[in-house]
C-alpha cells in the first residue's frame, strides 16, 4: 500500500513539473500598431506642424497602447507627386498628401479646390462619401480633409518676383504649381510650369518661374519672401490636403482603431477651421514683417481673378475626368 502511495505521489509531482514546463508565458500587452506616415511637405513646414498638432498628436494621445502615427518624413522619403501611388501600392501606410498631386491615381479627388463651401456642408451633402468611394477604387481609404475650411474661405495665393498693377500683369508670366493649377495659370494668361513645393525657391531664384502658387504657411516655411516678395492678396481655391491610408492596411486595423481615426477626424473638422483661419492670419502678418508686399487688386479684377480660378479649374478637370464624374461632383461643390 505504501509503495502504491509513493508511486501516486511521484506521478503527481511529475505531472506538476510537466504542466509547469508547458504552461504559457504570462500574456504581455501587445505593442501599439505603428502607422508610418509621410507628408508631402517637410516636417518643419508650418502647415505640416499645424496638422500634426491637430490630428496626429490627438490620435496618438487617444490611441495610447493601441495605435500611433509615426511621421517618417516628407519629400525626402517619397516625392510629393508619388505619394498617392505609394499609399495605393502599400509602400507606406498613410500620408498627408495634396489631392492636387495625385489626381492621376484618384480621378476627381482634387475637385475640392473648386468650391466655396465649408467642410460641414460638404460632409452633409454626400461629398465626403463620394471621396471615400473614388479613393477606395484606387486601393486607398480616405480618412478626411487635412485642412478643413470655413465657408467662403480660401487657401492658395499667387506669389511673384515682381509686382503687377492689374489683371494684364499676369500675361506671359511663368507660374509654377501642381498639375491642378495649370488651367488657372493659362486662364490668367500665364505660362504653366509644373513644380513641387520643394522646388519653388530654386525655381524662382534661377528664373525658371516668375512666381508660384502656395499658402501663407508654405510661403513662410519655404522662405519664398527672399525670392518672391510680392503676394497677390486675393486667396483662391480651398486647401487640398487629405489624410489617406492604404486600403489593405486599413482593413487590417481593429474596428476600434478605425473608429479612432473617424472620431479624431470629426474633432479636427470642428476645431481646425477657426484655428487655421487664425493661424493663417498670423502667417500673413509674419510674411509682411519679413518684407513681403501685398498687391491689392481692384474689386473688378478681384472678382475676375476668383471667377477665372473656378472656371479654369472645372474646365481643366473636364478634360481629365469623365463627364458623369464632373457632373456629379459639381452637384456637391457648386
Amino acid at each position: 500500500m505504501k509503495k502504491l502511495l509513493l508511486i501516486m505521489v511521484a506521478m503527481v509531482l511529475v505531472s506538476g513539473l510537466i504542466l509547469g514546463v508547458m504552461s504559457p508565458e504570462p500574456i504581455m500587452a501587445a505593442d501599439p500598431i505603428e502607422l508610418n506616415l509621410v507628408s508631402f511637405i517637410p516636417k518643419m513646414n508650418p502647415l505640416c506642424k499645424f496638422w500634426i498638432s491637430q490630428f496626429a498628436n490627438e490620435f496618438n494621445k487617444r490611441g495610447e497602447g493601441k495605435a500611433k502615427i509615426v511621421h517618417r518624413g516628407g519629400p525626402e522619403v517619397v516625392g510629393p507627386f508619388d505619394l498617392g501611388r505609394a499609399v495605393a501600392q502599400g509602400q507606406i501606410d498613410m500620408a498627408l498628401a495634396a489631392t492636387t498631386m495625385y489626381g492621376s491615381v484618384v480621378k476627381g479627388a482634387d475637385t475640392i479646390r473648386n468650391t466655396h463651401k465649408g467642410v460641414k456642408e460638404l460632409r452633409a451633402n454626400g461629398y465626403f462619401e463620394a471621396l471615400q468611394e473614388i479613393h477606395a477604387k484606387a486601393g486607398i481609404h480616405f480618412v478626411g480633409w487635412g485642412l478643413p475650411m470655413l465657408d467662403n474661405e480660401y487657401y492658395f495665393i499667387l506669389v511673384l518676383k515682381k509686382p503687377i498693377k492689374d489683371r494684364n500683369g499676369f500675361k506671359g508670366l511663368k507660374l509654377g504649381g501642381s498639375p491642378a493649377f495649370l488651367g488657372l495659370i493659362k486662364g490668367l494668361g500665364g505660362i504653366p510650369v509644373k513644380l513641387a513645393m520643394p522646388e519653388y525657391y530654386s525655381a524662382a531664384e534661377r528664373g525658371v518661374s516668375d512666381g508660384n502658387i502656395c499658402g501663407f504657411s508654405s510661403y513662410l516655411g519655404l522662405g519664398l519672401v527672399d525670392v518672391a516678395p510680392y503676394i497677390v492678396d486675393t486667396p483662391f481655391y480651398k486647401g487640398t490636403l487629405s489624410v489617406i491610408v492604404n486600403m489593405n492596411k486599413w482593413n487590417s486595423l481593429p474596428k476600434d482603431v478605425q473608429q479612432l481615426f473617424a472620431d479624431v477626424q470629426l474633432k479636427v473638422e470642428e476645431t481646425m477651421p477657426a484655428a487655421f483661419s487664425k493661424a493663417e492670419a498670423g502667417y500673413k502678418q509674419k510674411a509682411v514683417a519679413k518684407g513681403a508686399k501685398l498687391i491689392k487688386l481692384s474689386p473688378e479684377d478681384e472678382k475676375w481673378y476668383r471667377q477665372t480660378a473656378e472656371n479654369a479649374g472645372w474646365e481643366f478637370d473636364a478634360k481629365r475626368y469623365p463627364a458623369d464624374l464632373i457632373s456629379r461632383f459639381q452637384g456637391f461643390l457648386k
